[in-house]
């Protein structure tokens, strides 16, 4: 790619960004009340009997139960699959509107849990993890619509006995494409995301590719590439909403969606769109077919992870960090200067369990 192609598909990626960013205030207004610690202190306390007397008068009280499952979630639909394990001796609580403790239970050797005889009211249902610390759980679902970070918690409505089960998941990215799709890495072009100013390109795995990238500036491609045949079904890798979509003659086709917590996504190259502006889409949804706009004779989807900050800047992140051999840090949208830094945002990592990338390294 020529410096002047480089820079015309530069603009159109920052615009990308910029697009990307128009439906964050949707989910912002959807958030409900943050928790700032997952780090839950037991309760011991009696339970209410079912009415309260008082000399001569008498209340009677509604109560409810709320019992669930918590498991960890392999690929991010809310349903325990397959040979998804349960997740046992989790701590879970129910809070009411100020904070207090109303009702708490560990989950059993099933992931089960039960919280009985509770007043019915609006609650907040919250999951102490982080004894599980090797699996790096960060977030949780219910459906394939939304994803949440843990301990942020959930609203709960309790006007009736619920069940509410909650998969647990390390990151709420699964492929843009059906994972039988076969994906391919070519020495010539490489699947890669280049994130090291310092190497013309590099692999998933951290391996440099044997010949310099096609780009000007060589480093400047902030995306991960995935070869595949022209026609297949781009999905949409979180729950979201269609921030933008282009379709200019010349350029590479381009859909940006937006997501919670300032995440947005980007899928470049794409033949045809099958959403429009402004749809709500869950994870997994098909949202276009691949193709080679702008990159005419070289099928591939262009993958793009990006953060809104608070100093008002786009950071494109690597879903795949950390790889060993890869400094971690972000490309800035606009300037494409290196900001390198291992904070959390930057270096988790975000793909759930199926997603979590076991490439050779030949």
């Amino acid at each position: 790619m020529n410096r002047r192609r480089f820079l015309k598909y530069a603009g159109a990626t920052a615009a990308v960004v910029g697009a990307s960013a128009l439906g964050l205030d949707y989910f912002s207004q959807q958030s409900p009340s943050t928790v700032t610690s997952t780090t839950l202190t037991p309760l011991t306390r009696e339970l209410s009997t079912t009415s309260a007397s008082s000399g001569t008068t008498s209340e009677t009280v509604q109560l409810a139960s709320l019992r669930g499952r918590l498991f960890f979630d392999y690929n991010g639909n809310g349903v325990q699959d397959g040979e998804e394990p349960s997740v046992s001796g989790a701590l879970v609580q129910l809070k009411d509107g100020m904070g207090k403790v109303v009702s708490e239970a560990l989950t059993d050797s099933s992931g089960d849990y039960k919280l009985e005889d509770i007043r019915i009211g609006a609650y907040r249902l919250l999951v102490g993890v982080d004894q599980f610390s090797d699996k790096k759980l960060r977030y949780m679902c219910r459906s394939t619509e939304e994803f949440t970070a843990i301990p942020e918690g959930y609203g709960v409505l309790l006007d009736r006995s619920q069940s509410v089960d909650i998969g647990l998941m390390e990151g709420f990215l699964t492929l843009p494409f059906p994972k039988s799709v076969p994906i391919y890495v070519d020495p010539r072009r490489g699947d890669y995301f280049d994130h090291d100013p310092g190497l013309d390109a590099i692999w998933w795995n951290g391996r440099k590719l044997p010949a310099p990238r096609p780009h000007s500036p060589a480093w400047t491609h902030p995306g991960t590439d995935f070869f595949m045949p022209k026609g297949t079904e781009v999905r949409a890798a979180s729950s979201g909403v269609i921030g933008a979509i282009s379709t200019k003659k010349g350029e590479p086709y381009w859909i940006a969606t937006s997501s919670r917590y300032g995440y947005g996504a980007t899928y470049i190259h794409i033949d045809k769109p099958l959403v429009s502006t402004g749809m709500t889409v869950k994870r997994g949804e098909a949202i276009a077919l691949s193709g080679d706009t702008g990159s005419p004779g070289t099928p591939h989807l262009e993958f793009q992870l990006w953060k809104h900050m608070p100093d008002a800047k786009d950071y494109c992140i690597d879903p795949y960090s950390p790889v060993p051999g890869v400094p971690r840090g972000a490309w800035i949208a606009g300037t494409w200067e290196w900001y390198p830094s291992d904070e959390e945002w930057i270096s988790q990592g975000y793909w759930t369990r199926d997603n979590d990338p076991q490439y050779a390294d030949t």
